[in-house]
């Protein structure tokens, strides 16, 4: 027999008298409804039942965003059957943001991260548009679509300037259970690339980008006993249609510009591609708490993981040869745990190789106890001869570097190394978490062949920040970082930043600016996994 038993949050739960509703209404709704948490039991009625399949359902309800925990408790019956309860904790709901400028709001973002129960995630936003029109945002995600392991995604924004439309539905790789995995989308995107241009009063330059895509995969489980064998294949799409010439963008609106750089740098394009898709998977996950989030629980993988995808252009522009390949390896405890992961992309016509793209994450996590966490982490992102445009910036958010968030430094290359020590503080019961970190990071940006990038000699910032998680075992946590600059660089200043941070079963989340190099039709996104 298999049941489940709903949990709200912690906090929630162990309240008592009137402040139980209030924390009920403002934090959490309705417990999770079983609809949201049916579709990921790996065990079923009637089913044999085994501690791997147990071990694989509770790590994949972790896996869904609105859950805090979950375990499985098996009790044996009088019949000689056993009895599997399910019991999930959630997390909390909200989602919210403010922005201000002189004591006015500028923009403002309501949602939920679990609407009304049912493991969907809503969210709007609307934000000031100055010069230009008011922008709006409306996003949506199905964590269990019909009933499904099935994620349906899909993002609207109608920005100040450019806009967005996007939809997924997919049914990621979960766990080795799975014979297959697959995802479709569409895109279009239209906005503007901003290039800095170095150091003094020099305004950036914009480019806009037009781009629309598509693409479908589906990878299949050929066999590999306790791990996995995969393969499967990939058809993509993509029309990148780039403006002449660039803009500056002022508070006033457009104002042009004599600087005709980026024209000739990028024209438009149609590519096709298919692509074969072959990899390997061999991972062991173990529940470990206090590595990414404060002291929120999450699943790290041991073992190795290999993705490569090799493409040809068929009936487009582009009539060479793409390939891509995934690295994930990992080893380690609740304790002390190592993690590397990496990816390359490139594409070849001829005998000219373009969009090589490369980036990745190495680690080392050190718990040695309930309040204390070091973490040392190594980290690279580049491209080189680029088809669309883009630039890394060296203080970017979460991929650069902290304390330069204003500096005007930009390039193709970006090396970051992080060395961060973390105390978690008593807190208050439940309801309440606090931390504090000591941080140091230390970084280089190569110019590369990105307009206007610049080589430096590496850079150097520090700061301390307050974290703080609603409830403690919540995996949303919210930094407070004091940071800037012990290297002086153009624009960079001390300064307050306002973050939120997540432990999630990714061990590597791409950059940001990166993922503006890459195609729609030609990154490979099956192999991502919690």
């Amino acid at each position: 027999m298999v049941t489940i038993t709903r949990g709200e949050p912690v906090m929630v739960e162990r309240s008592t008298g009137a402040l139980r509703p209030f924390l009920r209404f403002a934090l959490a709704g309705v417990p999770t409804r079983e609809s949201a948490i049916a579709p990921f039991l790996l065990v079923k009625q009637g089913d044999k039942c085994s501690e791997l399949a147990l071990r694989e359902s509770e790590r994949v309800l972790r896996a869904q965003p609105y859950l805090a925990d979950a375990k499985a408790v098996v009790t044996p019956d009088a019949n000689g059957t056993i009895r599997v309860d399910f019991s999930t904790t959630d997390d909390i709901r909200p989602i919210l943001g403010l922005g201000m400028n002189g004591g006015t709001p500028t923009r403002i973002k309501l949602g939920s991260a679990n609407l009304a129960g049912y493991g969907m995630a809503l969210a709007g936003q609307w934000k000031q548009g100055f010069a230009f029109r008011d922008g709006w945002l409306l996003q949506f995600r199905d964590y269990s679509t019909f009933g499904r392991q099935w994620l349906f995604d899909t993002y609207l924004e109608r920005a100040p300037l450019g806009e967005v439309e996007t939809a997924t539905l997919s049914q990621p790789l979960y766990s080795q259970f799975q014979r297959i995995a697959w995802s479709a989308n569409v895109v279009h995107l239209d906005n503007y690339q901003s290039f800095l241009r170095g150091e003094g009063d020099i305004d950036p330059l914009s480019l806009e980008v037009n781009r629309t895509g598509w693409q479908v995969n589906a990878l299949y489980r050929l066999g590999g006993g306790a791990n996995g064998v995969y393969g499967g294949v990939q058809v993509g799409g993509e029309h990148v249609s780039p403006a002449d010439r660039g803009v500056i963008i002022t508070d006033d609106g457009f104002v042009d510009d004599p600087d005709t750089t980026l024209g000739p740098r990028y024209t438009t394009q149609d590519r096709t591609l298919v692509s074969l898709i072959l990899g390997a998977r061999g991972l062991r996950f173990f529940k470990a708490q206090g590595f990414d989030a404060l002291e929120g629980a999450q699943d790290v993988a041991n073992g190795m993981q290999f993705g490569g995808a090799v493409g040809h252009g068929v009936g487009s522009d582009f009539t060479g040869w793409y390939g891509a390949t995934q690295l994930y390896a990992g080893m380690g405890t609740t304790r002390f745990f190592g993690g590397l992961e990496g990816n390359v992309e490139a594409r070849r016509e001829g005998d000219d190789w373009s969009d090589v793209i490369t980036e990745g994450r190495l680690a080392f996590y050190s718990h040695p106890t309930k309040r204390r966490t070091r973490i040392l982490s190594i980290e690279y992102a580049g491209a080189w001869r680029t088809t669309v445009p883009f630039e890394l910036r060296l203080g970017t958010a979460r991929a650069g570097l902290r304390g330069y968030e204003d500096s005007e430094t930009s390039g193709g290359r970006r090396a970051v190394v992080r060395l961060e020590d973390r105390l978690v503080f008593p807190g208050i019961k439940n309801y309440l978490g606090l931390g504090a970190a000591a941080f140091v990071d230390a970084g280089k940006m190569w110019a590369g062949d990105v307009p206007f990038g610049e080589t430096v000699n590496p850079r150097v910032g520090a700061g301390i920040g307050l974290i703080i998680a609603i409830p403690r075992s919540s995996r949303q946590n919210l930094r407070v970082d004091f940071a800037g600059p012990l290297i002086s660089d153009a624009g960079s200043k001390w300064g307050v930043n306002f973050t939120i941070t997540s432990g999630r079963p990714r061990f590597w989340r791409p950059a940001s600016d990166l993922a503006r190099a890459r195609s729609v039709a030609q990154t490979p996104v099956v192999f991502g996994w919690p």
